[in-house]
């Protein structure tokens, strides 16, 4: 593709470093799915995405990148208010589904093992980090929790537990809540679990989020000393996942496994798991009033030319 020539104040930039800010504002845009370079508002969050991972000077550089980008294409305006966006400097201040968004999609390995699971556990205790340690055993006692959503269960009568729905639309569309049904164990470990994360948010007097955030940046820290060499590390939505894989290796209905995820259509269960890594039977159980509330229960019919590439692979 041919580079054209940047005016204004990358006129003076040698031709290498003005082909290099291109290519890194290209890539910007491709992966933040940019396509109209005038839409400020998804050009912010993108780098608030961008902030979660990254250190100061990578960030500032992808900005200068665009901002050369938009000025050779003569938008002045725009790369005047770009060159406004800031890194934030407490990331702990932004909006938890940046956070939540950049480890679901770029750090998170989709299965946990039982050995991986008690790794990390150990590696709480070593650290007597209490808090962390609750909050791991809740990802593997109740696999179906979004981890904002660990925050606010509910300990009802008969060993049931009460999830409220993150996705959950104010019209109904989406998201749903759900009862579990749990060994009788579980809720004393919930009620311990919700008293150290209230500690946890004392600490700083903050908001739930911002509490659950911090748990998982330790938890971020553990899995780069545990497994250094490993490019997609554990998450607590890792968890979530090899549920899901659990889920499709047992004997469980898409209906209650949509329920049990918190999804009002049993096609939202495909992006979750792999029957490959099912490793143990789920030992939870939906209520038939969560079941019920999902409303699509039919199957999206595939492309047989999809299904026999997908057979030829396998």
């Amino acid at each position: 593709m041919l580079v054209p020539n940047i005016l204004n104040r990358s006129q003076v930039m040698q031709k290498s470093t003005r082909r290099e800010y291109w290519q890194i504002a290209e890539k910007f845009l491709a992966d933040y799915q940019i396509i109209d370079m005038r839409d400020l508002d998804k050009i912010n969050n993108a780098f608030c995405h961008l902030a979660v991972n990254a250190s100061p000077n990578y960030w500032y550089r992808k900005r200068r990148a665009l901002v050369v980008r938009l000025e050779a294409n003569g938008m002045n305006d725009i790369a005047n208010q770009i060159n406004l966006i800031q890194y934030p400097i407490n990331k702990l201040e932004m909006p938890y589904e940046y956070f939540e968004a950049h480890c679901h999609r770029r750090q998170q390995r989709k299965k946990v093992s039982h050995q991986e699971h008690i790794m990390l556990i150990e590696y709480c205790l070593r650290k007597k980090d209490m808090v962390l340690q609750s909050a791991l055993l809740m990802a593997w006692l109740l696999g179906c929790c979004r981890p904002i959503e660990l925050t606010t269960l509910k300990i009802l009568s008969n060993n049931r537990i009460k999830i409220k729905g993150a996705k959950k639309t104010k019209d109904g569309q989406r998201g749903l809540d759900r009862v579990l049904h749990v060994d009788e164990h579980v809720p004393p470990l919930v009620e311990k679990w919700l008293e150290l994360f209230e500690n946890e948010r004392n600490k700083k007097d903050c908001a739930p989020d911002r509490a659950m955030r911090r748990i998982q940046r330790r938890l971020e820290n553990a899995t780069k000393v545990l497994w250094p060499e490993r490019e997609n590390q554990i998450t607590l939505y890792t968890y979530r996942h090899q549920l899901g894989s659990d889920i499709k290796g047992s004997d469980m209905s898409r209906v209650d496994g949509a329920a049990m995820m918190g999804h009002q259509s049993v096609n939202s269960l495909d992006a979750y798991g792999n029957v490959r890594y099912a490793s143990r039977v789920p030992n939870i159980g939906v209520s038939k009033i969560s079941s019920s509330a999902v409303r699509n229960r039919t199957l999206k019919s595939i492309n047989p030319k999809v299904l026999k590439m997908k057979s030829e692979i396998a």
